[in-house]
């Protein structure tokens, strides 16, 4: 049987929003079914306090300030792009695909986009253009980018 690997990044959203975290009984049913089915960490944390930095860690393994990533180079997401392509070796997805494994990923978040190197390593990488405020899409759009 092969199993499937999701990472769930909901970024600036507080834990105890989500069922499996403590929120009330239906007020993340979806999460709740995902977390029943594999596995809902405790006690995570990021590794800085801003989105670019600690997805960087998220993906590389190693600290922003290791990366130089404390800040965004340039002041845009495109600073970011040679400072990941140049750890693709060590890319989650990078990796995962090395091990045989699809990847995917959709994101809604301009600093976690093609432009800033987060592409490195996916088979496939979607964006998500939103329209309204950054990371908002709506619920068919998503459903139809998660069916593979």
């Amino acid at each position: 049987m092969s199993r499937n690997v999701v990472l769930l990044v909901l970024d600036t959203l507080r834990a105890d929003a989500l069922e499996p975290y403590g929120a009330p009984l239906g007020a993340s049913p979806a999460v709740a079914q995902l977390a029943a089915r594999g596995a809902a960490l405790q006690d995570m944390f990021a590794t800085a306090s801003w989105t670019l930095p600690s997805h960087a860690s998220l993906f590389t393994g190693a600290l922003p300030r290791a990366l130089g990533l404390g800040q965004a180079p340039g002041g845009a997401p495109q600073g970011a792009r040679p400072v990941l392509e140049a750890q693709r070796d060590r890319m989650l997805p990078e990796v995962l695909r090395r091990g045989g494994w699809d990847t995917r990923a959709v994101s809604a978040n301009v600093w976690v986009s093609e432009a800033a190197g987060f592409a490195t390593g996916f088979d496939v990488f979607e964006e998500v253009e939103t329209g309204r405020r950054q990371g908002e899409v709506e619920r068919e759009d998503l459903r139809g980018r998660l069916s593979w």
